[in-house]
């Protein structure tokens, strides 16, 4: 229960579960782990997190389906702090972002990678360079069809008035035709 509740990104209800006077009776090394993972998670650490995974190592990769939560919790917090670093930039150094997060070089560049291919991040990596290059987020789409759809009644109103302009310059021809006409006749 306290790591579905720290998976569901509710950290502080897993620490208040923990304090709680329940839970004095089952305290052990266990629930000890959890506190530490609920705290790392909690305050968005990767170093507390990485601490937590060696020093409660027999408690997280003991289990199976433990293990595999925590190494999807360390990933989710992995890519928050990814984003929370690269957000600000529209072109960022690796090295720059690698030495905030406090991760090897390569573990960053792997992950940046799986984030731009899983369409997490919309960018691209230029090694050549070492950087990452973002792109401008999208516009909304609703938006762009509601500008389309406008425009494409400008054009039918403006149509129309062209119409009836060349429908009006019509019957102004025809009209000082008959004009001419009826002053002709009357000038016989």
């Amino acid at each position: 229960m306290l790591f579905a509740k720290i998976m569901g990104r509710q950290s502080e209800d897993a620490l208040a579960l923990i304090n709680s006077a329940l839970a004095l009776r089952f305290q052990g090394p266990d629930v000890t782990a959890m506190k530490a993972v609920a705290q790392a998670n909690k305050n968005q650490s990767l170093a507390d997190f990485s601490k937590c995974a060696q020093r409660f190592e027999k408690e997280m990769y003991s289990d199976l389906l433990i293990r595999r939560h925590f190494e999807d919790l360390m990933n989710n917090l992995i890519e928050d702090n990814l984003n929370k670093i690269i957000l600000p930039y529209s072109e960022v150094q690796i090295d720059f972002v690698a030495d905030k997060i406090g991760l090897p070089l390569d573990q960053v560049l792997h992950k940046l990678s799986e984030m731009i291919l899983d369409e997490k991040i919309k960018g691209t990596l230029d090694q050549g360079r070492n950087c990452l290059i973002l792109y401008e987020a999208e516009e909304d789409c609703e938006m762009f069809e509601t500008s389309i759809s406008t425009f494409t009644n400008l054009d039918e109103v403006i149509d129309a008035l062209y119409d009836k302009t060349k429908k009006f310059k019509q019957q102004l021809v025809a009209t000082k035709e008959e004009k001419k006409e009826e002053d002709k006749s009357k000038a016989k």
